[in-house]
């Protein structure tokens, strides 16, 4: 079976296999498809350095690939190069706008220069998307808390919570009395 599809063909009591099913199970994928996007992140592999040119020159010959630009804005985060994180972050949500990782980057990136209203912003953007995500209510809703928007930040607990994120059911308890 390759990707849920079989090439195998039962013809009455025997079995025919047809040679495209030999083919794909021991050919390799072109290297444009066997990017390796985790490999450079692997315990024994720190070189993020190389990572960033190979994530480069693959964006050069892929610039609609998102994940390029992820996996590239993760080795910038690793060199402490936070500006070209967040912006290959910031790519990566143009490309797809509900890639949740990078939301979580993002957010994390802004929140050391305590960019929260941008965050707000941010988190809006990915709801307005993907309604469903009571984690993406809770990011935004500490946003709203750290830019002093309390009100707003406990109505996002409660959608979270509505959508069975235990943690916004429990900010919502400790903040019932006030």
């Amino acid at each position: 079976r390759v990707r849920g599809a079989s090439c195998v063909v039962y013809v009455g009591g025997g079995r025919v296999v047809c040679s495209l099913f030999f083919f794909l199970m021991i050919r390799r994928p072109p290297r444009s498809t066997l990017f390796p996007y985790t490999t450079l992140f692997r315990s024994e592999n720190k070189d993020y350095s190389q990572a960033i040119r190979l994530y480069s020159k693959h964006i050069q010959n892929k610039p609609e690939d998102k994940n390029g630009f992820y996996y590239r804005a993760l080795a910038y985060e690793k060199t402490n190069d936070d500006e070209k994180a967040l912006e290959d972050f910031l790519q990566t949500v143009r490309l797809e706008n509900d890639y949740f990782d990078a939301y979580l980057h993002i957010d994390s990136l802004l929140a050391k220069k305590s960019r929260y209203e941008e965050i707000v912003q941010y988190w809006s953007v990915y709801i307005e998307q993907v309604n469903t995500n009571g984690r993406a209510y809770l990011e935004r809703g500490g946003a709203y808390m750290h830019a002093g928007k309390k009100v707003l930040a406990l109505k996002d607990a409660k959608k979270a919570c509505e959508l069975g994120e235990k943690y916004g059911c429990q900010l919502l308890e400790r903040h019932s009395g006030e």
